[in-house]
């Protein structure tokens, strides 16, 4: 059984505000963006404003027609926060990139 719930903009609203790591891909499944938080719900709704319709609005990013949001959660804070480090300097994300050449 896998770890790593997924969601998309249709149930987003039901990501848990527990500690944990999130991955955002687009529809083709390209990674996005690779976050963590202690309130991973309030954080991802923070990135999108999901469930307002069918458009997908970013805050920082663009648009997209639809995301696939997949969401870890850990109570130990070490191994959400090491695992979203690992995941960027694996995957490289592009908005990841981005944001740390800033």
């Amino acid at each position: 059984m896998s770890r790593w719930k997924t969601f998309n903009t249709e149930n987003a609203l039901e990501i848990r505000n527990d500690p944990g790591v999130y991955v955002f891909y687009d529809l083709s499944r390209k990674v996005l963006y690779i976050g963590s938080s202690a309130k991973v719900g309030n954080r991802v709704r923070g990135h999108y404003q999901i469930g307002y319709g069918s458009d997908v609005q970013t805050k920082k990013w663009g648009t997209f027609d639809d995301i696939v949001i997949k969401v870890s959660y850990s109570r130990k804070y070490g191994d959400w926060a090491m695992r979203e480090l690992r995941l960027i300097r694996k995957l490289k994300p592009l908005f990841n990139q981005l944001h740390q050449n800033r």
